[in-house]
């Protein structure tokens, strides 16, 4: 458990990127893929569907900014907004592992160094699927390394939607997942999370069979 010190530096370094990554959100037009997700995200299910045959990344994020985009005005803030959130949110799973795998000061680096990446501050600015990508891996870690501890409960259950998430943000979600089963096949502090790796991997494996033609 974090001590009270650690609680008020992750939720001071939270504000800070939440601070940071939201500011100029506004800024720029949209550029690069960014029309490209929203401009699929309007689409009817069965058009968006069909564009996914050949598409790069699964539904995940073109679901959520449909769903999102009916809810705020359609400016370049508001669309980029969850992204911006996305990225500072990864700090908290980042803390935690650097935390427990090396301690406070170790914990302190590796979140500044991740926020002051101008390459993550790039993804917190795009209408796409990256920054929640990082996201969704940092945590997947972090259970993963959670899990190796005896008396977390539901620490499988939470991997495994985790990971769900993950495959269904972007295809780089499976390298997470096989990095994953090396690693505990491989390195014997994390040997104590085979059992919930191989559910969790189970788990995104049966879910994506709807996905997979």
């Amino acid at each position: 458990m974090p001590s009270r010190t650690d609680r008020l530096l992750l939720a001071a370094l939270l504000l800070l990127n939440l601070v940071l990554k939201c500011s100029g959100v506004g800024l720029d037009p949209l550029f690069n893929d960014d029309p490209f997700t929203l401009y699929w995200s309007k689409q009817p299910g069965k058009g968006l569907w069909a564009m996914l045959a050949t598409e790069k990344n699964p539904p995940l994020y073109f679901l959520l900014m449909k769903a999102w985009s009916t809810v705020v005005p359609f400016e370049e803030a508001w669309l980029r907004l969850p992204a911006a959130v996305f990225s500072s949110l990864v700090v908290l799973p980042l803390y935690r592992i650097a935390l427990f795998t090396g301690g406070s000061r170790a914990a302190l680096v590796a979140t500044l160094l991740f926020t002051c990446s101008n390459y993550h501050y790039g993804f917190a600015h795009e209408v796409r699927a990256y920054a929640l990508l990082t996201l969704l891996t940092v945590t997947s870690a972090w259970l993963l390394v959670r899990s190796c501890r005896a008396g977390v409960r539901y620490t499988t259950l939470l991997l495994a939607v985790v990971n769900v998430l993950l495959v269904y943000t972007h295809f780089f979600g499976w390298l997470v997942i096989g990095l994953q089963g090396v690693l505990v096949l491989l390195l014997p502090e994390l040997r104590g999370a085979r059992r919930s790796v191989g559910i969790a991997a189970a788990a995104a494996l049966v879910s994506y069979l709807p996905y997979l033609p």
